[in-house]
């Protein structure tokens, strides 16, 4: 441990310190490892600030629908492993242009993918579990633009053996959702099927969100996703990065608007 904070030991003269460098060296590699972990727990991989500008994300936990309070009431949890695989899907989809997913079994199976470059397909044993209640399967995915979680994606959530899924956009922004009940997936599904069918273009219109830009199917994915979860259907995880806050700001009300519409329209659990 004197070796470690560069103090003599008990004894030791400066001069004998000096040419004693390398004592213990295997010791104090395992203490310098102990700490690095202690205090890198909980923080973003290390190789995140490497690449590129280093972005803002804020997470929110309770209340309204703009850039400031874009928010879940009962948040998902995101750990130290999450952010890794985050960063890692983020990685290969700058790399390779193309979609990329990771998913995990309960039973400790794990899948990897790359598909199109904005969609991926699950491979077929994995696609083969979301049938077995009980699979616990948490499924990971980038995605090409700032965009929440799809229609598609919430849909995966009813399949019995699916848990929790998560998107993961190029400038930081993470979104995850977990059914709350796993025992309503039937009518969850017909929740979110009656949902989708009511916000098509003119009704988004009708609320003030533009639908000639390519913004539109970002901001109707967040009112899907947000009207679930205040109907009591789903639980959300919801970073935004600031490239997202723009997106949601330029809005103005519009989309708390919209929020609020999507909801009253959502049967409730």
């Amino acid at each position: 441990m004197d070796l470690m904070l560069v103090h003599a030991p008990s004894g030791m003269s400066h001069t004998v310190l000096v040419y004693n460098r390398s004592a213990y060296m295997e010791r104090r590699r395992e203490l310098a490892e102990d700490w690095a972990d202690l205090i890198m727990d909980g923080a973003d991989p290390a190789g995140a600030l490497a690449v590129g500008r280093r972005r803002r994300v804020e997470r929110y936990s309770r209340g309204g629908t703009t850039a400031a309070s874009l928010e879940g009431q009962r948040m998902l949890p995101i750990d130290g492993r999450i952010l890794d695989i985050a960063y890692e899907l983020r990685r290969k989809q700058a790399e390779k242009g193309l979609e990329h997913l990771q998913a995990f079994a309960a039973d400790g199976s794990e899948w990897k993918a790359s598909g199109m470059p904005d969609h991926v397909v699950a491979p077929p044993e994995l696609e083969a579990m979301y049938a077995q209640p009980g699979a616990g399967i948490v499924y990971h995915h980038s995605h090409p633009d700032e965009r929440a979680l799809s229609p598609s994606d919430l849909h995966l959530i009813g399949k019995p053996g699916v848990e929790t899924i998560w998107a993961h956009a190029p400038s930081g922004a993470s979104y995850g959702a977990r059914l709350r009940d796993r025992q309503d997936k039937r009518r969850y599904l017909a929740a979110l099927d009656h949902l989708h069918g009511f916000l098509h273009p003119e009704i988004a219109r009708g609320h003030g969100v533009g639908v000639d830009d390519r913004s539109y199917e970002c901001l109707r994915d967040f009112a899907v996703m947000l009207a679930l979860e205040r109907s009591g259907w789903i639980d959300t995880h919801l970073s935004l990065s600031d490239e997202t806050r723009r997106l949601i700001g330029s809005t103005g009300s519009a989309l708390a608007e919209f929020v609020a519409f999507a909801t009253s329209k959502t049967p409730g659990t």
